[in-house]
């Protein structure tokens, strides 16, 4: 079945995505994040960023979602949701999807999109060196194989160099902790002024991390995530034992003593998993930014040379 309607879609494998050209017009296999659930996109990929009402017409146009997702610019590329099977008949839901992709490439060149005709790495056409289209992370682009393979080269042999700075380890943590308390900052503000939680605040805890670790220069591989996260967990819980304890303080008390009170106890309890949680939906947002790791870069060029 999911051979049939590749086939209908004009896909072929190539790298680790599906990819496909269609009159010139060339696209990728994605997966799409709905929330819960994961669905199936094409991906278009253009030399321009998109204004969202053209985005919001051609939706409208070929009466489908279409979201944005950004290659080299903000907002330079469309994904065309592939619709549920659900009760359709299998002919029914190949010739939907089929006419789906007719529609949106006639979509784009009505409101005058434009994909990439040059290299994406040197933005030239040499007529000496023919381009060729590679997946890129999962992107479908025209490259030229050497701008490729220098470009692989670079990226690679800068990925070496950080991780040859793994002495710079420790400083990047302190650093990392010095940032997430500096990110803290304006949630305590906010927090002593309206007296209110804003979730949003808490992602420049995380973020107030990344940019510390990154400013220490050590190595961004996988256990960064992990050591931005354990800081940040620190610094929220941190913060709330310190506010809990200038409260017990002020009425006398310990803080050991105060939470004794089984009423101050659920209290606490009960702002420290609020905290915790909007702390989640922080890292959630920052989520972009500080998975951003070596290793990621690596994985996202590895198929550039194929």
């Amino acid at each position: 079945m999911k051979e049939e309607i590749y086939n209908q879609l004009h896909l072929t494998k190539k790298g680790n995505t599906y990819v496909g050209n269609l009159n010139g017009v060339t696209y990728s296999l994605v997966d799409v994040d709905m929330g819960t659930i994961s669905m199936k996109g094409l991906m278009f990929v253009f030399n321009h960023s998109i204004q969202n009402e053209t985005r919001r017409l051609i939706q409208k146009k070929i009466r489908n979602s279409v979201r944005f997702s950004t290659f080299k610019m903000k907002n330079d590329s469309l994904i065309i949701v592939l619709p549920f099977k659900l009760f359709k008949k299998e002919e029914e839901f190949n010739e939907k999807n089929n006419l789906l992709l007719c529609d949106s490439i006639n979509a784009f060149q009505f409101y005058e999109l434009h994909q990439y005709q040059e290299c994406v790495i040197c933005h030239k056409v040499r007529h000496e060196e023919k381009l060729d289209y590679r997946v890129w992370d999962v992107s479908y682009v025209p490259v030229h194989p050497k701008c490729a393979a220098d470009h692989v080269k670079d990226v690679k042999q800068s990925v070496e160099k950080e991780n040859s700075k793994s002495n710079r380890l420790i400083l990047s943590i302190i650093l990392s902790l010095v940032g997430a308390f500096v990110g803290l900052i304006p949630l305590v503000m906010i927090l002593y002024i309206s007296d209110a939680f804003y979730a949003i605040l808490y992602a420049l805890i995380p973020l107030g991390g990344f940019y510390g670790y990154k400013l220490g220069k050590a190595p961004r591989k996988t256990y960064m995530i992990y050591i931005i996260i354990i800081i940040s967990v620190l610094i929220v819980v941190a913060f709330e034992l310190f506010t809990w304890n200038i409260l017990a303080l002020s009425l006398d008390y310990t803080l050991s003593g105060l939470l004794e009170d089984s009423t101050y106890q659920y209290v606490f309890l009960n702002e420290l998993l609020i905290s915790l949680l909007f702390l989640g939906i922080g890292i959630f947002i920052s989520w972009k930014l500080i998975s951003n790791t070596s290793d990621k870069q690596i994985n996202k060029i590895e198929t550039l040379n194929k």
